[in-house]
């Protein structure tokens, strides 16, 4: 970055004075002038040429792991792990899920069947109610018709006696 900075202001002021500021010695600038990228650079330059035509004669679907096999298969040698930080630089993805997106596609419209068993559907009331009767140890459900006196009643635990069951049964049919 300080060697950018000074080959870009370097027709205004000196090496040399820009160097002595930035605490940097002038022979570093002038071999960076030379060689301005380090050899590490130009193979991931390289190689980055490489996987985007392997990502590109795929149909842009392999991810880094097929895409390294297909570079040592081309006799380079790269670990998976740059493989993986050079697609990621490139913005080389995996297609995932070659499957159709969701959302409406042509095809026959679903059939109503008729009602062949001639069935009423329509309620005027509702005819049982629900009582939910809390006791000191559990719940407990009282259902019945709402026309008639009949009851019966579930337990939700074990532990009730015969009485608290009777007892639960008076007090849902209090409330009806």
């Amino acid at each position: 970055m300080k060697y950018a900075f000074i080959a870009e202001h370097r027709p205004q002021y000196s090496v040399r004075r820009m160097c002595r500021c930035l605490n940097i010695h002038p022979s570093g600038f002038y071999a960076w002038i030379k060689n301005p990228l380090s050899h590490r650079a130009r193979e991931d330059a390289r190689q980055t040429k490489l996987l985007e035509e392997a990502w590109n004669d795929s149909g842009k679907v392999y991810g880094y792991r097929k895409l390294h096999d297909d570079l040592v298969e081309l006799g380079e040698t790269s670990c998976p792990n740059r493989v993986a930080r050079l697609a990621r630089l490139a913005g080389i993805r995996a297609e995932i899920g070659y499957k159709r997106k969701p959302g409406k596609y042509g095809g026959r419209p679903s059939v109503v069947v008729d009602n062949t068993l001639d069935r009423q559907f329509d309620v005027t009331a509702p005819d049982t109610g629900v009582c939910v009767i809390l006791c000191p140890g559990a719940f407990s459900y009282a259902m019945g018709k709402r026309s008639s006196n009949i009851m019966a009643s579930w337990l939700l635990t074990r532990c009730h006696s015969r009485t608290d069951r009777f007892h639960s049964t008076e007090v849902a049919l209090r409330a009806k």
